[in-house]
């Protein structure tokens, strides 16, 4: 029965029964219309054949459907990229991890621990490893993102727009941006020692079973574009240049009953290092200058080296406090002879020239250069300086401060034992 003759039929049933009850509501019912799916009225007189007329074929119902699926289809791909797995994960990240975050500064860190320098900056936003996961904080103290992570005392490592993690008791390292999971695998052996490019590229050392360490060097397609196995020196640091194409690393090997220091620089479009020194000292931190110079920090000297040279600042017997480098390629050492206390600040230029020098009483925990200004932290304080020694300003941070990462932008985060403040 069609829903037309179906709604004719209860017309009438209505009728029959509404006769007990008189002419007047007789008239109500004879004025109201009966409706069907589609809201057209029918009169006991309608035509079903006529009105069978206006009914959609099924094949053409089929066309129709085919039709508005490949418009969803095309429509899908071609926003492919907004409706990507990646995409989706964010836009969740951000609404519920946003959601339940604190509203401002201090932060509390997701984790029990974060290791001494696993703080940094991507941009403006504060990125740090704790014992469990990778995060990124945005300004206002939100989580953009986070990574859990299975290793065991992590290390981070970054650049203007990546962060790479790994840990020397594991031979699995991971690739994050300040708002999504890049890359992530597993070597044949454990890590040593890594570094990551701004765009991309990254180096790895690692034990080998037939040397004592080897260089890798992948695109940022994770291809791999060069290699280098050390016979008999075992890999200690990494730096990879902005672009990728230069790398400069430390080794270290016994000589005599004394350690000794191998310095290379390599290009990675050629199979022989540009230059390969050897230093009587334990490097602290290696860096990429440019096409053919590095820099090396000791724990008792610095060297700038270039295929034909190397230019040596000695600290005198001083210990080394902390270090810190701008984009210029400008250094500044903060060195003490009275464990932390005391300390002398030393800024050089990019050819070994003292730039400024000056003394503070402050027992410095870490230093940062941001052009002309230079921030010490100690356990309870930020201070600023200008390059020549003049004092800006003070921050009072928490007491048990020890970490912090200054952005680009000159926001300064400072890590203590549980959370990030903003200065």
């Amino acid at each position: 029965m069609s829903e037309y003759k179906r709604a004719a039929t209860k017309r009438k049933t209505v009728k029959k029964h509404a006769k007990k009850h008189g002419p007047g509501i007789m008239d109500k019912i004879n004025r109201l219309p009966i409706f069907d799916y589609d809201m057209m009225p029918i009169d006991d007189g309608y035509d079903e054949k006529a009105l069978k007329k206006i009914v959609i074929p099924k094949n053409v119902k089929n066309i129709l459907i085919i039709l508005i699926i490949c418009s969803l289809a095309v429509f899908l791909w071609s926003y492919k990229d907004l409706f990507s797995a990646k995409n989706l994960g964010s836009f969740f990240s951000e609404s519920f991890l946003n959601g339940s975050a604190n509203s401002d500064f201090p932060a509390k860190i997701i984790g029990d621990e974060i290791l001494k320098g696993n703080i940094s900056s991507i941009g403006d936003d504060v990125v740090y490893v704790s014992d469990t996961s990778y995060v990124s904080l945005s300004r206002s103290s939100r989580v953009k993102y986070t990574k859990q992570h299975m290793l065991k005392n992590p290390i981070l490592t970054t650049s203007a727009n990546y962060a790479l993690i790994y840990s020397m008791e594991s031979k699995q390292f991971q690739i994050e941006s300040a708002s999504e999971h890049i890359y992530e695998n597993s070597l044949d052996q454990n890590i040593q020692a890594a570094a990551i490019s701004d765009n991309g590229y990254y180096a790895i050392a690692s034990e080998s079973k037939l040397y004592a360490s080897e260089l890798t060097v992948y695109s940022n397609t994770n291809v791999e574009r060069f290699k280098y196995s050390f016979s008999d020196s075992y890999v200690c640091d990494i730096d990879i240049s902005s672009d990728g194409q230069r790398v400069c690393v430390s080794s270290v090997t016994a000589e005599n009953g004394k350690l000794k220091s191998n310095i290379y620089l390599f290009d990675i479009n050629s199979e022989e290092p540009v230059f390969h020194k050897n230093c009587e000292d334990i490097a602290v931190k290696v860096k990429v200058l440019g096409n053919d110079k590095a820099l090396f920090i000791g724990t008792e000297q610095l060297l700038y080296m270039t295929a034909k040279e190397d230019k040596v600042y000695e600290y005198q017997e001083n210990m080394l406090c902390s270090y810190d480098f701008d984009k210029n390629g400008n250094v500044l050492l903060v060195l003490s002879s009275e464990n932390g206390h005391n300390c002398s600040c030393v800024v050089l230029n990019n050819s070994s020239d003292v730039i400024s020098e000056f003394q503070t009483n402050l027992k410095v925990l870490q230093a940062d250069l941001l052009g002309n200004q230079i921030a010490l932290l100690t356990d309870s304080m930020v201070t600023y300086f200008g390059i020549n020694g003049e004092k800006w300003s003070e921050k009072p941070a928490k007491s048990g401060s020890r970490n912090m990462s200054i952005t680009d932008s000159n926001i300064c985060y400072v890590l203590n034992v549980s959370e990030i403040q903003k200065f």
